[in-house]
C-alpha cells in the first residue's frame, strides 16, 4: 500500500512544489531517495535538524554551488519528511495498533500517477464514462490488501467515477474502542445497479481495472475469468434445463 510516506509520486510532487528542479529531483532519486520515508532518515533521524552542509551534499557534489533558495527548498522537503514520519509514529503509538484510524487508500498523487500509467499500458481500452472507476473502488481493493487476506470483491461495489462525484459527501460516525472515543469518516458502501448483461460486463471490467491498478492481478488475467463467465450466458442449456442467467453467473463468480 502506497501511503504518502512511501509514495514516489507524492515525493516527486512535493519536491517540485517546494522549488527543487527536475535535475535535483533526479539526483535525489539516483541516491535512492525515492520517497519521504527514505529522505527522513537519510541524514539524521526525525527530530534532529540535519546540518546545512549535508543537505547541500544531497543536491550537488560541490556544496558551494547550492544557492540559498535551493537550500531553503531542500530544508522544506526534509522538514515535511521528518514531520510526517514523526506524526505517523505518534498516531500509531496512540492507537495501539487499533484498526480505528487506519485508512487503506492511495494518496492522490500516487493514485493519479497509477491511473496515467494504466491508461498508457492499456491502450485501446477507453477508461472514461462507464469504465472510469470510482476512487472508492480502489479503496475497496486496498482494504483487502490491508487485511492481508483474500476476500470476495462484489461487482456491485465497483461504481463509476461519475456516480461517485454526484454522491453527497459521506458523514461522520463515532467509534468507541477499549481506550478511545473517536470520530471518523463513514466508509461509503455504494453499489451500482446490475440489471442487464451490459451493466454486468461494465461492472466486471471496472473490477478488473481496479485490481490491475492496485496490483492485485493483471487486467488481462482477470478479464479472462470475466469472459469465461459471460460466455456462459450464450451457452445453450441441456435438454430440460433453463439457459444460464445473470444470477447464476454472479453465484459462480
Amino acid at each position: 500500500m502506497a501511503t504518502i510516506l512511501e509514495s514516489s509520486a507524492a515525493f516527486n510532487a512535493r519536491a517540485i512544489e517546494h522549488g527543487l528542479t527536475q535535475a535535483q529531483l533526479e539526483r535525489l532519486q539516483d541516491q535512492g531517495l525515492i520517497n519521504l520515508s527514505k529522505l527522513a532518515f537519510s541524514i539524521t533521524t526525525p527530530g534532529t535538524v540535519p546540518p546545512d552542509d549535508s543537505l547541500k551534499g544531497l543536491l550537488s557534489d560541490n556544496p558551494d554551488e547550492v544557492t540559498v533558495g535551493q537550500l531553503s527548498s531542500m530544508r522544506r522537503l526534509m522538514f515535511d519528511a521528518q514531520t510526517l514520519c514523526a506524526l505517523a509514529s505518534q498516531i500509531k503509538t496512540t492507537l495501539h495498533g487499533s484498526d480505528v484510524g487506519k485508512k487503506a487508500e492511495l494518496v492522490p498523487a500516487e493514485r493519479a500517477t497509477r491511473i496515467e500509467q494504466q491508461r498508457a499500458r492499456l491502450q485501446g481500452v477507453e477508461l472514461t464514462g462507464p469504465l472510469e472507476c470510482a476512487h472508492a473502488s480502489y479503496d475497496y481493493v486496498a482494504r483487502m490488501l490491508e487485511s492481508d487476506s483474500p476476500l470476495y470483491l462484489e461487482p456491485h461495489r465497483f461504481t463509476t467515477r461519475a456516480s461517485e462525484v454526484a454522491r453527497e459527501k459521506p458523514g461522520k460516525e463515532i467509534v468507541l474502542d477499549n481506550v478511545n472515543l473517536l470520530v471518523k469518516d463513514t466508509v461509503p458502501k455504494d453499489k451500482c445497479q446490475i440489471s442487464n448483461e451490459l451493466q454486468l460486463h461494465q461492472a466486471l471490467t471496472r473490477r478488473s481495472l481496479a485490481c490491475d491498478l492496485m496490483q492485485v492481478c493483471s487486467f488481462r488475467e482477470m478479464e479472462r475469468w470475466h469472459r469465461a463467465l459471460l460466455d456462459r450466458l450464450q451457452s445453450p442449456a441441456p435438454p430440460g434445463f433453463k439457459p444460464p442467467n445473470m444470477e447464476q453467473i454472479l453465484r459462480t463468480d
